[in-house]
């Protein structure tokens, strides 16, 4: 949601444009329903979450459907972590397609740390201070 709303941190995701992106197929309802929360506690209004909403469309992010495995894997992590399966599912897809998924999530790289997963994610800012054209993508 850094790319899209206003907030502490989302600058970072600047640090990343011309990366080559990939999400699972939830981040697009996941968005959504972030814009919809935030609009409930007022802002942004229904038109700029709509407006906003629209241009996450174009986003130059692939995204990838999930197949029967990295399903059953997330649910597997959610589980395992005690955390919401939405984030899992990206975890899942980043370890299917050997790739480290990049978050700003603090709660979720704690229960990674926490489950000696802390390795398989990389925190929005580290990723942000991270300048090393030999590295995998992301």
């Amino acid at each position: 949601m850094k790319w899209l709303i206003d907030e502490p941190g989302s600058d970072a995701p600047l640090m990343v444009r011309g990366a080559d992106l990939v999400a699972p197929a939830g981040l697009r309802i996941g968005a959504g329903n972030v814009l919809r929360t935030l609009v409930a506690q007022g802002d942004p209004t229904a038109v700029q979450a709509r407006v906003l909403f629209a241009f996450l469309q174009t986003a130059q992010v692939v995204i990838v459907d999930h197949d029967d495995d990295p399903k059953a894997r997330a649910l597997e992590l959610a589980l395992h972590l005690g955390h919401p399966i939405y984030d899992c599912g990206y975890l899942a897809l980043a370890r299917r397609l050997d790739r480290i998924p990049v978050t700003a999530d603090a709660r979720f790289l704690l229960g990674l740390a926490g489950s000696g997963l802390a390795a398989q994610a990389m925190g929005l800012e580290a990723m942000a201070a991270w300048n090393n054209p030999d590295a995998p993508p992301l």
